[in-house]
């Protein structure tokens, strides 16, 4: 007689299960609903106005093109220009700004005197805001009133005839240069966790082992710090190439477009001027977007092909 009520318990778990599918979705709809107003549907947005000639304003000046906008940034020397000088932000950073993080962190971690104060200076810049810096930095290097020539005429040298940022040949110089001291601290402090998760019995065992700091350095420290490496590089590389802010104060990608990066070529070109191109703009950003994504793959596979030979 208890057969039925054993039987009637059973019957009810596909129903709790379908009711707890359902309470799911319940759940789970408004996060769904919000990622796709805010996410899918612009990111869709965004790929269809790649491919028309709109000015950005009204709807019914929107017309398809195809991709005569790809067409046309192939002989564009302004959007070639932008591109030099983003890459050459990347490289700069990844050789200055990861190199130089790289060498900081060991010595920190070593445990030198005063090691957590200079830790504290480095990663001050990378808590100011980018317009701040950007301000600051146009008044340091004023060519009349800024503190780095007053310093060189007191020596006896002259700055550059149009200023540090007036130079078409060195104003990029000195955006980069600008940008690795405000982010040099986050990256150095990545590494420097890292290092901390580096078990301390392999380089004792190494020293014992008569080691020196050298190949302490190259044959455990770095293979050991590969994946960390790879993290910071990836993020560097990222940041410098969406470098908006800096450059925008600093230049505004003058003078002739000569410190223009693709970010900034990209808002003049959608925002900044008189007649708008927004689907051209639109059709930069997606280029952009799939650069970024080429050079993050480039970068977990070659880290993970070293690995594999290090392994091996």
């Amino acid at each position: 007689m208890r057969r039925s009520t054993l039987t009637g318990g059973s019957e009810k778990g596909p129903q709790t299960g379908r009711y707890d599918g359902r309470f799911a979705l319940f759940l789970i709809a408004p996060a769904f609903f919000f990622y796709t107003v805010f996410l899918i549907v612009p990111l869709i947005g965004t790929v269809v106005i790649g491919f028309t000639d709109w000015t950005g304003i009204s709807f019914s000046t929107l017309k398809f093109t195809g991709l005569e906008n790809f067409i046309q940034m192939a002989g564009d020397e302004f959007f070639w220009s932008a591109f030099r000088n983003s890459f050459l932000f990347v490289a700069c950073c990844l050789l200055v700004q990861v190199g130089v993080a790289l060498l900081f962190a060991i010595i920190l971690e070593s445990g030198p005197r005063f090691a957590r104060l200079f830790r504290s200076i480095f990663f001050v810049p990378f808590v100011i805001s980018l317009v701040v810096i950007g301000i600051l930095f146009n008044f340091l290097l004023d060519p009349t009133i800024g503190i780095v020539d007053i310093l060189l005429r007191s020596v006896g040298l002259d700055g550059p005839k149009f200023g540090w940022l007036g130079t078409r040949t060195l104003n990029v110089f000195v955006v980069i240069a600008v940008h690795i001291w405000r982010n040099f601290g986050f990256t150095m402090f990545l590494l420097i966790a890292g290092l901390q998760a580096i078990p301390r019995e392999l380089q004792e065992s190494a020293r014992l082992d008569g080691a020196t700091a050298w190949q302490l350095t190259t044959r455990i420290t770095v293979p050991l710090l590969r994946e960390v490496l790879v993290v910071a590089s990836v993020i560097t590389s990222i940041d410098a190439m969406r470098v908006f802010d800096l450059v925008y104060t600093l230049t505004g990608g003058g003078p002739f477009h000569s410190s223009e990066t693709v970010v900034t070529y990209i808002y003049q070109l959608g925002l900044g001027g008189a007649r708008t191109q927004h689907g051209y703009a639109t059709a930069i950003a997606l280029v952009l977007v799939l650069v970024i994504i080429g050079m993050s793959v480039l970068q977990f596979t070659l880290a993970r092909a070293g690995r594999g030979a290090v392994s091996n």
